[in-house]
């Protein structure tokens, strides 16, 4: 399948509204046999909650400004991937 990022919503969310007809992105869609908040997948990106949650990368800053280690959300503890709210996750056709 050939993806086509023009076929994906304007904005920040998989789905967009035109003239009151609800749009959503194709290539968005739910997974069954994941947990509740790792369900959401992106065939734009080949990936969903459960692989973003284990390899993106982020930092914990303390009060003072200093950065704690590079750590994912996994390691982190928190489910911080928001493909299962129909946020964009691949950053294609933003405002």
């Amino acid at each position: 399948m050939e993806l086509n990022p023009n076929v994906i919503p304007i904005g920040d969310y998989c789905v967009s509204y035109i003239d009151d007809y609800r749009y959503e992105c194709p290539y968005h869609s739910y997974r069954k046999g994941y947990e509740t908040y790792e369900d959401g997948y992106c065939a734009y990106l080949g990936k969903g909650d459960y692989e973003l949650n284990r390899e993106l990368k982020y930092w914990r800053v303390y009060k003072d400004g200093t950065k704690g280690p590079e750590q994912t959300a996994e390691e982190i503890g928190l489910k911080m991937s928001l493909l299962h709210d129909q946020v964009k996750m691949c950053n294609t056709n933003m405002k």
